[in-house]
């Protein structure tokens, strides 16, 4: 490959001239040798020609001596092999050999024939004839080696002219590429030096004509190029900074998110361990807050939210920061500040706060905040402990009656049964990772006709690695505190539905109605319905067996979106059930507006009927009103036959407890009505 502009140049120039050069010189050889093999083939016809008439005379009077002399005369010429003259019987009369050829010279050889010519006059027709005699035949042989000397010479001759025309050619592209060379050159190192990032690169314009153009261009496109370097540059640093700034802001408010404030919080725990410092953390969490976003829609909220920041951050003194931690959540540090002055700014902020009315579209709306302080000393262990302290501080000064100030102490039982639940959430976690989660399944009994066993409730456990089994209460708390509740309802829906669909293929028997339980969080996700449809679909299973239990509480927090997902399900055949239902404050209105088929009595009314009055008659009214409706009723907590006979007098249609039979793991379930000698079945003539 030819490197390099110089020799491509001469190439360029030479290669066509050496082509055009070997082209005519071809033509002229190819028509030099026809030319000679030409001339060859016209003097050995014409000697050939000249000498057979000469020849005559001789070989009519056989006079051999006259022959030899008209060869001697003939065969002067260099090229002449040999002559041979013989008469018309082939007998050779005369010959003459100037030389012997070469085994491989090439000849030619031409012949004229010997004629004898009469002419004759006829007087009486005075006519004229002529009458032709054969005699003989002269050969004459004629080499060629003259005619491919010439040739080879004529070869050399072409060869030495093409030379001499490439070096003159090389010279004269030698001598027109010095104009140039330099500057091409100088605009190759520029190129270069400019391709690896030196955009500062010029050239000297000193060339006339194209390349003083091409210079020129190149310095403009070279300043164009370094201009637009150093805006992109310019416009990168912007991006980046923005980036950086959202990568640790919040992008509603302004303030530090989450993230930034953790980091400085934990630079924070290592100033107070390395040097005996003290500082302080604050969880601040609005009250009423929800009703903003409820009533006035996200755009109220987010306008409430970035109001609200500009008020607190000018409260915040230099040195204290202050972050949205996300929702309604906020976060202060408070360095090198004692747990008693953060209480005096958070006491502060929470007056603001009461102060500060938010109004949207006419309507006017406070606010308050529920607000937990830990301290962050030299005993603070790491990030986590400190911001588990401070959120339960915050939760413990909520459902102390909110809108307060409450300061993390060690031995604060509330705290404690906070951190208590936060604790569950690591558990609960590592038992949806370790398969821990089990089924379990409670008869609901039909106790006013005998019929099999064809209704349960599916309950949820879970088998720590010590194989005990660990009950709801003692971990749903921490679910649904830690909105952990929707995976734990989607985890039991999709096993439920598993263990449903194996049976259905094998043939097992199976409850005609499977009750599953549901939280007011998943009662609120718009997903769970293409969830719940997926899985039907997927294990084939009629949605006339499935039946989901929802609280009354749960219901009325998304009433709008539990009845809404209630009402496209019950669509497809799905039932529904309100679950300790009589504990609200306004069970009766809710009923109406909630589309349940199942009323379940709350427990608390059904195990006091035996010598409750009261609960007798809470659960006789309520018995009464669902049948109604048209609804049926389940009663809970039924641990006592007495219990049992008082249900059936009241006509309830099902009832469920540990009288009638304790939970089981689901994959022992059997239709079987449970084998109790106390339960007996309703006075059908009653």
């Amino acid at each position: 490959m030819l490197k390099g502009f110089l020799p491509r140049l001469i190439v360029m120039m030479v290669a066509p001239m050496l082509l055009l050069g070997v082209l005519l010189t071809a033509h002229s050889l190819s028509t030099q040798l026809t030319d000679l093999r030409q001339s060859l083939h016209d003097r050995g016809t014409q000697l050939a020609s000249n000498l057979a008439p000469a020849c005559e005379y001789g070989v009519m009077s056989g006079n051999v001596a006259i022959l030899d002399e008209l060869l001697r005369s003939a065969s002067l010429a260099n090229d002449v092999v040999s002559i041979r003259v013989q008469d018309h019987q082939g007998r050779e009369l005369a010959s003459i050999q100037r030389r012997n050829p070469g085994p491989e010279e090439p000849l030619e050889r031409f012949r004229a024939t010997i004629e004898h010519i009469e002419i004759s006059l006829d007087d009486f027709a005075q006519q004229y004839g002529a009458q032709n005699h054969h005699l003989g035949e002269v050969e004459v042989v004629l080499t060629q080696r003259n005619m491919i000397e010439r040739r080879y010479q004529m070869i050399r001759h072409s060869l030495m002219i093409g030379v001499a025309g490439i070096l003159l050619s090389c010279a004269l592209a030698w001598r027109l590429s010095k104009g140039f060379r330099q500057p091409v050159r100088a605009l190759s190192r520029a190129v270069k030096h400019f391709g690896a990032g030196k955009l500062d690169e010029r050239v000297q314009c000193t060339s006339p004509g194209e390349l003083g153009v091409l210079e020129h261009g190149f310095n403009r496109m070279a300043e164009a190029i370094e201009s637009a370097q150093e805006h992109l540059q310019e416009r990168i640093r912007h991006a980046t900074s923005q980036l950086r700034h959202q990568a640790s802001h919040d992008t509603l408010t302004g303030l530090i998110n989450r993230a930034e404030f953790e980091r400085r919080v934990a630079l924070a725990i290592t100033n107070a361990q390395m040097h005996h410092a003290t500082h302080a953390i604050g969880y601040l969490d609005l009250d009423q807050f929800k009703i903003v976003n409820d009533t006035c829609g996200h755009a109220a909220g987010d306008a409430l939210l970035r109001q609200l920041s500009m008020l607190l951050e000018q409260q915040v003194p230099k040195g204290a920061i202050l972050a949205r931690l996300g929702g309604d959540e906020f976060g202060l540090l408070m360095e090198h500040t004692p747990i008693e002055a953060a209480s005096q700014l958070a006491g502060n902020l929470l007056d603001t706060i009461n102060r500060f009315r938010f109004t949207w579209e006419g309507k006017s709306f406070g606010v308050g905040a529920s607000i937990g302080l830990a301290a962050i000393n030299a005993e603070t262990a790491n990030l986590h402990q400190v911001l588990a302290h401070a959120d339960a501080a915050c939760f413990s000064a909520k459902d102390s009656g909110r809108n307060r100030i409450q300061i993390h102490q060690a031995s604060d039982t509330e705290i404690q049964r906070r951190q208590g639940e936060m604790h569950w959430v690591g558990r609960i976690n590592h038992a949806l990772e370790q398969g821990q989660l089990q089924l379990f399944h409670q008869p609901i009994m039909d106790i006013l006709h005998q019929a099999p066993i064809d209704h349960i409730e599916v309950l949820l456990r879970i088998m720590d690695s010590h194989g005990t089994l660990i009950t709801p209460m003692a971990f749903i708390p921490a679910a649904e505190r830690y909105n952990l509740m929707p995976t734990l309802d989607r985890w039991v829906i999709s096993h439920v539905f598993e263990q449903l669909g194996t049976w259905q293929q094998q043939g097992h028997a199976m409850p005609t109605t499977c009750s599953i339980n549901l939280s007011g969080m998943s009662l609120g996700d718009p997903e769970l319905f293409d969830f719940i449809l997926t899985h039907l679909e997927q294990h084939a299973l009629p949605a006339e067996r499935i039946c989901f239990e929802i609280t009354e509480t749960a219901a009325i927090v998304n009433l709008p979106q539990a009845v809404d997902l209630m009402q496209r399900l019950r669509k497809l055949g799905c039932r529904f059930s309100l679950d300790d239902f009589g504990s609200g404050v306004s069970s009766m209105g809710y009923l109406k507006q909630l589309p349940v088929d199942y009323v379940k009595i709350d427990g608390v009314f059904v195990r006091d009927i035996a010598h409750d009055p009261i609960s007798r008659a809470m659960v006789a009214s309520i018995n009464e009103i669902s049948h109604l409706m048209g609804l049926k009723t389940i009663a809970e907590y039924v641990d006592t036959v007495e219990v049992l006979d008082i249900l059936q007098a009241l006509r309830v249609d099902f009832a469920q407890g540990y009288w009638i039979a304790a939970p089981r793991p689901l994959s022992e379930f059997s239709t079987k009505r449970p084998i109790n000698p106390s339960i007996r079945e309703a006075d059908t003539a009653s």
